[in-house]
């Protein structure tokens, strides 16, 4: 068991370094690409080859005609992220095998489950929103401004290829591999994993949360697609404004209309979160496997380095973000207001710290409790 949670903090560590280089590859491979056909344009030799014969390029010319590098800037951001996470994911199939893993039993959503799945989804974001971006709610009066049209590949990304991916790696192979020895710290687990990886408070918070209804929903259904949908909705309607007013203008306007929508739909989910949580068997997660995992899921090297050096690299960015702002003599409230969620990583490492409580010399558990859950589950695999 405590194998598992270690290859799951390790394979997540290796996801992460090598999103890491292979964007760091691709995106200088197309930087390199940008500057070579920045020169043919400005030499003229793609205006001479538009006349050509043998070329075509009309099409391809109106696109870059006129623009800098940072076309392939967000090309190589996205080819970068998708081509990252798709290898990453190999990797961690090889580190967690599938074949090690028991298959979650396949249960549909009926509507009603469905809507109140989605609206549940929505008050959680909003709440993680607001607990993680508070700082950001004084002094700033709009969150969303104008962006070149290059960007909407950017965002589309961020609607389709984001939950794709990341479902596949977080809920499909990490959370496959943890399930077995209890759904509740295998949910918790995944969740902290997922929300770290953003590498931000403003993130991390809300992905946390998310992460714990995704991992929920996916434990008790075993059907990716609705976490990917759950996925997909919550980053549509963060981009939504931004792709509004990039064709349509009306910066002020749209973040208002944007505010009073969303704050009516995290309100109304929050209500029914709190009203209709309890009933929906999408978010009862069993409470029976193995005795020891909520006690040694953090006692094992590989989940202690991702977990205590996520935590580390949230409260960093939150922290150098306030230095600058000491240092260059800003005192408002959107300044102090930086110590609550590094308050909170700071507690989140106490947390985990007194859970894991001496990490590479736990005391066995008395024979008698394992014993017995060994024997009701001589099927979970051995070697992890």
């Amino acid at each position: 068991m405590r194998k598992t949670y270690n290859r799951a903090g390790l394979s997540i560590l290796v996801l992460y370094g090598v999103m890491s280089v292979v964007s760091t590859v691709v995106m200088i491979a197309m930087l390199v690409l940008g500057g070579i056909f920045m020169s043919l344009q400005t030499s003229g030799i793609l205006e001479r080859l538009r006349g050509s014969s043998l070329f075509d390029l009309d099409d391809i010319y109106r696109v870059f005609e006129g623009t800098d590098l940072l076309v392939f800037v967000i090309l190589g951001q996205v080819i970068g992220s998708a081509l990252g996470l798709f290898i990453g994911i190999q990797i961690m199939k090889k580190l967690l095998p599938e074949r090690n893993n028991i298959p979650i039993p396949k249960q549909k959503l009926n509507g009603n489950e469905i809507w109140l799945m989605i609206a549940m989804a929505f008050g959680l974001w909003g709440v993680g929103t607001f607990i993680g971006n508070l700082p950001a709610w004084f002094g700033v009066e709009t969150i969303f401004t104008e962006q070149p049209k290059i960007m909407l590949l950017s965002y589309v990304y961020t609607v389709f290829g984001a939950p794709f991916f990341e479902e596949l790696a977080f809920r499909k192979t990490l959370l496959n591999a943890m399930h077995p020895y209890g759904e509740a710290p295998a949910a918790f687990a995944s969740a902290l994993l997922f929300g770290l990886m953003h590498g931000n408070p403003g993130q991390f918070m809300l992905a946390f949360m998310l992460g714990l209804l995704l991992a929920s929903v996916y434990q008790r259904t075993g059907k990716i697609i609705y976490t990917m949908f759950l996925h997909f909705l919550i980053n549509l309607s963060a981009t939504i404004p931004n792709i509004v007013i990039m064709f349509a203008g009306g910066t002020q306007a749209v973040t208002v209309i944007w505010y009073i929508v969303m704050g009516i739909i995290v309100v109304g989910g929050v209500v029914i979160l709190f009203v209709f949580g309890k009933k929906q068997r999408f978010l009862a997660l069993s409470q029976s496997g193995n005795p020891a995992a909520k006690r040694n899921m953090f006692r094992n090297p590989g989940m202690l380095i991702a977990v205590i050096g996520g935590l580390v690299v949230v409260c960093a960015t939150e922290g150098l973000s306030l230095l600058r702002a000491l240092r260059s003599g800003e005192y408002s409230a959107e300044v102090y207001l930086k110590l609550v969620p590094i308050a909170a990583c700071i507690a989140a490492v106490i947390l985990v710290i007194n859970l894991i409580g001496r990490p590479f010399g736990v005391e066995q558990e008395p024979p008698g409790v394992l014993d017995a859950w060994e024997v009701q589950n001589r099927n979970l695999p051995r070697g992890f």
